[in-house]
């Protein structure tokens, strides 16, 4: 049997399963998580680097170190935020889903790297 690779770009929004050994704040669980690496990595390889979303906030508005992305965006059926925070490389062929179920437009990916080059100083 032949596996077909799957095809991710910068902005798509996939489905990840992060059940693998997040301990306290770590977010843990499947997912949706913005693609956030270039895409001439996420066609050479199988890693990728994502920003995981949540909608599960207790306050409306997006914190100082979130992005609000609109449930127009995501495929959700609620807004919800990305944690540049919680930045992490996956495997895509094992810990994503094939297809995305949304795509986050480019003036909010201009944020989450905007924000993502603050909290990592570079």
């Amino acid at each position: 049997m032949i596996l077909q690779k799957k095809v991710l770009s910068r902005g798509d929004v996939v489905v990840c399963d992060f059940d693998h050994g997040g301990i306290g704040a770590e977010q843990m669980k499947r997912r949706p998580s913005v693609v956030i690496s270039d895409n001439f990595v996420n066609q050479s390889g199988r890693m990728i680097v994502v920003v995981p979303l949540s909608t599960h906030r207790s306050d409306p508005k997006p914190r100082r170190n979130e992005v609000l992305i609109p449930a127009t965006e995501s495929g959700l059926d609620c807004d919800g935020v990305a944690q540049p925070l919680q930045v992490r490389a996956v495997d895509r062929e094992v810990r994503c889903d094939a297809k995305p179920i949304g795509r986050v437009s480019p003036p909010l990916m201009a944020e989450i790297s905007s924000l993502l080059a603050d909290l990592l100083a570079l």
